[in-house]
Order: structure tokens, then C-alpha cells, then sequence
């Protein structure tokens, strides 16, 4: 009898982590997402910051910036479809949460050079986007 419960609460108890371990992947998945969403308001100030320079120096900087902003946003979405692809995330909760938004921010002019094949760096991105087109 004891070697009963002791199965049952094994089991439990694996059932309990793996529910946790998926919590835990999802909510980087979602921490993750903010980062992009406050590389959007990073790349969106940037950009008045542009109208509103007095100089070529400035202007240059700015220009720096807004291209740091969109690597990093970039990289988090790498970041994002690595944890995808590797099945660190909930599948159907990515696509449903993440998909129109990969596909506009690759689209984007500003970002469609970076997503050239075979030479961009995105592998992950470029899958997951393919999965989803």
C-alpha cells in the first residue's frame, strides 16, 4: 500500500513541476514580449527625437539609437522563436499571441533586409515565420 502512494504522489508531484516548468517558460515568453513592446516606444520617441534635431551630429546619434532599438527587438524575437521551435513555449498560445506581429515586424522595410536568406542570422525567426506565412 505505502509503495502506492508513493507512485501516486511521484506522480503528483511530476505533474505539478512539469505544470510549473510550462508557467515559468511562458511567463519568460511573456517578459520577453515586453521587452519589444518597450523597444517600440524606445524606436516611436527615437523617431520625433529625429524631427526635432538641430544638427548633423545629433541626428547621427538619434539614427544610432533607433537602429540599437530595432537590433535588440531583432534579437528578441530570435529569442522568442528559438524558445518556440525548442518547445519551451506553448505553441498554440505563441502563434495566437505572436504571429501577426512577426510577420508585420519582418516585413517591415526597415527590418526585411536583415530576414534575407541565406545570409541573415535570425534562423529561428525565419522558421517560425515560414510556419506561420
Amino acid at each position: 500500500m505505502m509503495a502506492f502512494v508513493s507512485v501516486v504522489l511521484a506522480l503528483w508531484s511530476a505533474n505539478i513541476a512539469k505544470s510549473q516548468k510550462l508557467i515559468n517558460q511562458n511567463m519568460q515568453a511573456i517578459e520577453i514580449w515586453r521587452e519589444i513592446g518597450k523597444n517600440k516606444e524606445k524606436i516611436f520617441s527615437s523617431h520625433e527625437k529625429l524631427f526635432l534635431v538641430d544638427n548633423y551630429e545629433q541626428a547621427i546619434l538619434v539614427y544610432k539609437m533607433l537602429e540599437s532599438f530595432y537590433e535588440d527587438s531583432r534579437n528578441f524575437y530570435e529569442i522568442l522563436c528559438y524558445s518556440y521551435e525548442k518547445g519551451s513555449i506553448e505553441k498554440q498560445y505563441f502563434k495566437e499571441m505572436h504571429k501577426d506581429n512577426l510577420k508585420d515586424f519582418i516585413e517591415n522595410s526597415i527590418n526585411k533586409e536583415f530576414y534575407t536568406e541565406p545570409t541573415t542570422k535570425y534562423t529561428y525567426t525565419i522558421k517560425v515565420y515560414k510556419k506561420f506565412k
